[in-house]
């Protein structure tokens, strides 16, 4: 047995991982390495037994003490004390790991270190400040040479550094997990009975990855520790060569070229730029020469095949699409290309290799122009997509663009859809594929109109879409979406039916041409701005409508039996823009009726009756503020230029507010700090995570806000924007009101 654990220990360190490139060194070469590392290690084996419905399954686990010393010590810990007797491995993914060891409440929430080991709540700590246990973590030692090969035994954990506890997990004998190197603990590995772990792998499971029937750990038992050299000399003869890990370019013997990953540059990070970038590369149109005959790129360990699928990205960038090792992209299947933008990848022209365009079109980054309608109406235009959409005062969104026929250049026989789609009769008819992102508006119910458009004159005539109710959302919401998509053919296409109860399908009273328009009109839509690119004023955004939403699927009360979906409530950011609204039209009633009965200043000592806000105290402040010179005049020509910014449960804000908000999402690098900032602090004012208070009164609550307008870098404000900032809370009836206003007799430098 210690002869083969010999050469499981150097095979196990040597193998290449599955998908990598590799070269050849000779084991002469490699020798006097392997030597030098290590001369021995330290060992101890444990025996355990497991069972699943009638079965009883055996397998050995080595734990290697000197890689991962800490991890091996807890490990053989709570085997020895009989932590892990009776309990289940909870959650087991085929092709990936099954995982066990929460002792403590079985479902993969509990467990903690058998052992002090200096780490308190995943924080290095002294013992005396953490008497408790069920607090203790082991430190991470992830970083000991370690891979996650096949049969390893690795340290479950959180995202959180020296997060581990007592749950570890086992990578079955076909497949390998290298994109957890580096992160979790390998500290051991199934030296005998590793086809039960594939087996077990494969059982079945219902939510959150739990056996339908438990496996169990009926128990375990350790042997004596033991010492074994680190290399066995007795197989130099059986092995003619071994195989090395590619590393970089320079490894590689075709041409290669090392390009930087980029994105366009944005005011405050991106959501491209802030996370990881799976299944595509971003990359600067600079670089295009580098992909002529490129076919490969390199990355995290492996090496994925490029696609001839390019998409532009306004008139700087590209996006090229990327194909993963395996059939197989879920979370948890083969690896996937994945890198921070800024980082440096290998593009490789390997001959070996042919790229093939099916025909699809790209799915470009639509470029936006934003005009102003005299209505005080938004229009946002994409001409490179061919459609165009309306923010309105009223909530109420509409896009529009021209009928598009399904087109491929590659085989066109297969995109003629005569008779079915864009035809007499027929209820299909089909758009912009750039539109399908666009579910919100295309709701079940939501009317659709054609705009017949001919020679003979022009019409227009109602429809209504007919939606599919699906699954979403870690197959936990139900969306109603009328719009699919088909990417061979290049087009998106919509149902119609002739009633809005849509008991009656329609029929198109023609066949339609490129001159025939639509329009889809959707109500409750809401726009939020994101970051300007560096150097422009105009914001990008994002929209939604409510209508799509229809509820949760079974499995959702499944998992959470105890959910009770809450009462609606008017949204805080709506309430916001309609007071921002009443000063803008200076509509004192519509203001007057938003404030609570007592309303403290923000950046002065005063603290005013409800009644004391007169028509005169209003036209005073209004005319401080300012008038937006436009026709129709709205909340909506400040939102084109201005982050709408709220702030609440200000954590660790243990005495008052800083006045710095997060313009853009929960990114800490997008900070902005209102110009009421100096005024606001010298104030006797509480805003914390807790609640807030003036002049000695304290008011908790976590439902409060503090809400303000903020011009972005590229922008000139078009009025004291600073001046509509307010604190707004909700009473225990649910209304909301304004709690805190601006003083504006105050000087505020900005």
């Amino acid at each position: 047995m210690q002869k083969i654990a010999y050469l499981l220990t150097l095979l196990f360190l040597l193998t290449p991982l599955t998908g990598c490139l590799e070269s050849t060194d000779s084991v002469e070469d490699l020798i006097p390495d392997i030597i030098d590392t290590n001369d021995s290690a330290d060992y101890q084996d444990v025996f355990v037994e497991v069972s699943h419905e009638e079965s009883v399954y055996q397998f050995t686990i080595q734990l290697n003490f000197t890689a991962a010393p800490m991890h091996s010590d807890n490990f053989q810990s709570h085997a020895s004390g009989g932590n892990y007797d009776s309990t289940i491995f909870h959650r087991i993914i085929s092709d990936f790991m099954i995982q066990g060891g929460d002792f403590e409440n079985g479902d993969g929430t509990g467990g903690y270190a058998a052992n002090w080991y200096g780490i308190c709540n995943t924080a290095e700590s002294e013992l005396e400040d953490c008497p408790d246990q069920t607090n203790w973590n082991v430190p991470d030692e992830a970083d000991n040479g370690l891979e996650h090969l096949e049969c390893s035994v690795s340290m479950a954990k959180t995202s959180l550094p020296n997060s581990g506890g007592s749950q570890f997990f086992i990578v079955p004998s076909d497949v390998t997990t290298p994109w957890l190197n580096g992160v979790h603990t390998v500290f051991g590995k199934v030296t005998e009975g590793c086809e039960n772990i594939t087996t077990l792998s494969k059982v079945s499971t219902g939510s959150r990855d739990k056996p339908n029937s438990d496996v169990m750990i009926i128990s375990t038992e350790l042997s004596e520790r033991y010492t074994e050299p680190f290399f066995n000399p007795d197989i130099i003869e059986v092995i003619e060569e071994v195989p090395k890990q590619i590393t970089s370019c320079e490894d590689i013997d075709l041409t290669t070229y090392n390009i930087t990953t980029s994105y366009p540059e944005y005011e405050f990070h991106s959501w491209v730029s802030a996370n990881r970038v799976y299944d595509r590369l971003f990359i600067h149109n600079s670089d295009l020469v580098y992909f002529e005959n490129a076919t490969q790129v390199f990355s995290n360990g492996y090496l994925f095949d490029l696609t001839p699928y390019r998409s532009p990205i306004y008139d700087t960038h590209t996006e090229i699409e990327v194909q993963p090792n395996y059939s197989d992209t879920s979370v948890y299947g083969g690896p996937e290309i994945n890198y921070n933008i800024g980082d440096i990848l290998c593009i490789i022209e390997n001959p070996d290799i042919t790229l093939e365009h099916d025909g699809r079109g790209d799915l470009r980054l639509c470029e936006t122009i934003t005009t102003r309608l005299a209505n005080g109406s938004y229009e946002h235009h994409h001409p490179d997509c061919n459609y165009v959409l309306t923010e309105n005062l009223d909530k109420t969104s509409t896009i529009r663009g021209n009928i598009e026929f399904p087109s491929n250049s590659v085989t066109p026989e297969t995109c003629e859809f005569d008779g079915i789609i864009n035809s007499f009769n027929s209820s299909l008819i089909s758009i912009n594929r750039s539109v399908a992102g666009n579910w919100g508006h295309f709701s079940g119910g939501n009317e659709f109109i054609i705009n017949y458009n001919g020679e003979n004159g022009s019409y227009s005539k109602s429809y209504f879409i007919k939606a599919d109710e699906t699954a979403m959302y870690y197959e936990y919401q139900i969306r109603s979406v009328g719009i699919k998509e088909y990417r061979l053919c290049n087009f998106a296409y919509v149902e119609l039916y002739a009633d809005e109860n849509l008991s009656e399908i329609a029929s198109l009273d023609r066949n339609l041409t490129e001159d025939d328009t639509w329009e889809v009109i959707a109500h409750e839509c809401t726009f939020s701005r994101n970051p300007p690119r560096v150097g422009e004023s105009q914001m990008g955004f994002s929209h939604g409508c409510t209508g799509m939403y229809v509820g949760f699927t079974p499995r959702f009360y499944q998992d959470f039996p105890d959910y009770v979906e809450p009462e609606p409530e008017e949204n805080k950011f709506d309430f916001y823009s309609n007071f921002t609204q009443a000063i803008i039209s200076q509509d004192y009633t519509m203001w007057h009726e938003m404030l609570a009965d007592e309303v403290h200043s923000i950046n002065s000592d005063l603290v005013f009756n409800k009644t004391e806000l007169t028509q005169s105290y209003f036209d005073n402040f209004t005319s401080i503020v300012g008038m937006i010179d436009l026709e129709n005049a709205s909340h909506l020509d400040l939102a084109q230029t201005h982050w709408r910014l709220g702030f609440q449960n200000l954590v660790n804000s243990n005495e008052t507010f800083n006045w710095t908000f997060i313009t853009y999402s929960s990114d800490l690098n997008s900070q902005t700090t209102s110009p009421l900032a100096d005024s606001a602090l010298a104030q006797d004012r509480i805003y914390n995570y807790t609640g807030w208070g003036y002049d000695g009164s304290f008011f908790n609550s976590s439902e409060y806000v503090i809400l303000s307008w903020s011009p972005n870098s590229y922008t000139s404000p078009i009025i004291s924007e600073y001046l509509l900032t307010v604190v707004v809370d909700r009473d225990e009836d649910g209304e909301l009101s304004v709690v805190g206003i601006t003083d504006h007799n105050v000087e505020i430098i900005r």
